[in-house]
């Protein structure tokens, strides 16, 4: 029964048999038949030009099918140059109006470390965010604050932009070998969550691994804010003018930088530069 279900399937597919031409109209003869009884025997002479009409029609078929076997291995043993053309040519084949699926990806899709799974976890850790952020570690914090920072690599190796921002407070395990990320791979909404904590804890100073996190991504500060980014030129202001040792020419500097990230339309920038006149006026 199975073999006669596969063998169905394939004559309907090559339009064989029943399902050609001649199939279906013998297959209404019978219906006939069926219906009025006809008393007229067919004899081995009289089926011979029907099956001599199938013979010809399911080589036909078996010919195509041959052809495109046969060009599919000939693809194999192509020269690369001579097989990309022939990719090519017959991507060209397809029907305009044709959507062709892409191949879905064989990982799940679904992200474990959502910005609400972030947020959960600085809310539940939120006593031991200053230790991480200055770098004066409490000892009786030391487990809180590996545990949350074992969660947040782990978000931050995902993809989640929130918990890449705190990677650069800390020395990430060696095993997360990408962490932490280069600051060009922040988002919008990262650089200002990163800024805020910049300006927060200003006064009480910062762990060694950002003043190291900042040196190594110099260059890529000075290239976004040389193409306009306001987060970054508000940073070159807050903190690379002063690598400066002459601090007329950092004080300078600042109020260029300040300037023109409040010129791009950066509130933090733009406060600081209402403060810096307000001073100036008094």
């Amino acid at each position: 029964q199975t073999a006669m279900t596969i063998l169905d399937g394939v004559m309907e597919h090559w339009n064989i048999g029943k399902y050609s031409e001649e199939g279906k109209l013998s297959a209404q003869d019978e219906e006939v038949e069926k219906e009025v009884p006809v008393k007229k025997k067919f004899t081995l002479d009289s089926l011979k030009p029907y099956v001599k009409k199938m013979q010809t029609v399911i080589m036909e078929k078996l010919v195509y099918a041959d052809d495109k076997i046969q060009e599919v291995l000939d693809t194999f043993n192509m020269p690369k140059d001579v097989k990309e053309k022939a990719v090519a040519s017959s991507v060209k084949r397809v029907h305009p109006k044709r959507k062709i699926k892409k191949k879905e990806a064989l990982t799940p899709t679904v992200k474990i470390y959502t910005d609400e799974k972030v947020n959960e976890l600085m809310e539940k850790y939120s006593h031991i965010i200053e230790d991480i952020i200055t770098g004066d570690i409490n000892p009786k914090n030391t487990e809180a604050i590996e545990t949350f920072q074992e969660d947040i690599s782990l978000a931050a190796e995902e993809g989640n932009n929130l918990a890449s921002v705190f990677c650069a407070f800390f020395e990430p395990e060696s095993y997360f070998q990408n962490l932490p990320l280069p600051i060009t791979v922040m988002d919008d909404k990262s650089k200002t969550f990163f800024i805020q904590i910049l300006n927060t804890f200003e006064e009480k100073g910062f762990s060694e691994s950002l003043e190291y996190y900042l040196q190594e991504n110099r260059d890529n500060v000075y290239a976004l804010a040389t193409a306009n980014d306001k987060f970054m030129q508000y940073l070159i202001a807050f903190w690379y003018v002063w690598e400066n040792e002459d601090e007329n020419k950092a004080i300078q500097e600042e109020l260029i930088w300040y300037n023109q990230s409040a010129l791009n339309g950066f509130e933090p920038a733009i406060k600081k530069m209402k403060e810096k006149g307000e001073r100036e006026g008094s």
